[in-house]
């Protein structure tokens, strides 16, 4: 598993709050408004991967896409080492944005559905760099065809249309586009999870090797958790729309701290045909993300919950160096980690 994490921040995420409103239907008021984002702070390091989990519908790609600006955040700040300096992309304009784009890209989950069917390979490919300013057609023609001999692909597929490619061809494709304006972060929303299992790995390995040869940070968006402990220096783990755990891969797995973790965790196939299943099955499902919770917003599903979960908010805290965690009782539970 990957270590020795960057010191030096790509990006700083603090206090990132995003909320959508709800409309009403004939003749009915509008509903409270769903808080997807509550309260998110994390670094990114220069070459860094962040692998961030959680179960569907706890903010994993809201957080991606806020991050990009793609969606705007309701509140927060989000500092970004451009090639200009630092900035706080919440509060650049539409102008200012635009300059910096090329450095900040993302690799979507489904690669068919994210690459035009009437476009040609070519102009898939060199389309962000036609968008990020003037270059020559025979500079950019050099540039498309590199970008497809990085990615493992033939340059004589140039002129072909998404359609004539397999799924993983597709997403080498992708991630051509992406690396096409050399961006110095990717948000990675659930990029190999359309893939079957061979082809999987050959992506995530191009990931790496990409990364290693260009100093690529990645946010790495994914359900799948034994991907994560495959590409990932750091884990984030979401529920409900806010961090619940984050430390080093190594150390998340062997040891978790939060309750919530231990359950993911418990869900990773053991391949070991002898091995009895430890499968954590959580109660009930998650509280309403209109609300705001008076305790732990786990508690009710929580095995270990006591009654201070139900009545006091727990506090984010260090339980050891770059381990952080937000449960009461973290200090004295004695979690069970990943098999394997």
């Amino acid at each position: 598993m990957k270590d020795d994490t960057p010191q030096d921040a790509v990006l700083e995420v603090h206090d990132l709050e995003k909320s959508f409103g709800v409309k009403g239907g004939f003749l009915k008021r509008a509903g409270e408004p769903v808080k997807a984002l509550r309260g998110i702070s994390f670094e990114l390091g220069f070459g860094e991967t962040l692998g961030l989990v959680g179960e569907s519908g706890c903010g994993k790609t809201t957080l991606g896409r806020c991050v990009l600006r793609a969606i705007e955040p309701s509140s927060g700040t989000i500092q970004f080492a451009s090639s200009m300096g630092k900035l706080d992309l919440r509060t650049l304009n539409a102008r200012s944005l635009r300059a910096i784009r090329p450095e900040l890209q993302m690799v979507f989950q489904d690669p068919y559905g994210s690459l035009d069917p009437r476009m040609t390979i070519f102009e898939l490919v060199s389309e962000p760099l036609r968008a990020a300013g003037e270059m020559s057609r025979s500079a950019m023609k050099a540039r498309v065809a590199e970008l497809m001999t990085i990615v493992g692909l033939s340059t004589g597929y140039l002129n072909r249309y998404p359609h004539a490619f397999s799924g993983g061809q597709r997403q080498r494709i992708c991630i051509a586009r992406a690396l096409a304006t050399n961006p110095r972060l990717i948000v990675c929303d659930e990029a190999v999870s359309a893939l079957d299992v061979s082809v999987k790995a050959q992506i995530l390995n191009l990931l790496s090797d990409l990364q290693k040869e260009y100093g690529i940070a990645y946010l790495f968006v994914s359900h799948d958790l034994s991907v994560v402990r495959h590409i990932s220096h750091r884990v984030a783990v979401m529920y409900l729309g806010q961090l619940v755990e984050l430390g080093e891969t190594d150390d998340m797995f062997a040891r978790p701290r939060h309750p919530y973790t231990e359950a993911l965790l418990s869900a990773i196939p053991n391949t070991d045909p002898d091995a009895g299943s430890r499968r954590i099955s959580l109660r009930g499902d998650p509280p309403d993300p209109t609300k705001t919770s008076v305790g732990c917003p786990f508690a009710d599903r929580c095995a270990y919950a006591q009654e201070i979960c139900r009545t006091a908010p727990p506090v984010w805290q260090e339980v050891k160096p770059g381990h952080h965690v937000s449960c009461h009782r973290a200090q004295e539970l004695s979690l069970v980690g990943a098999v394997g």
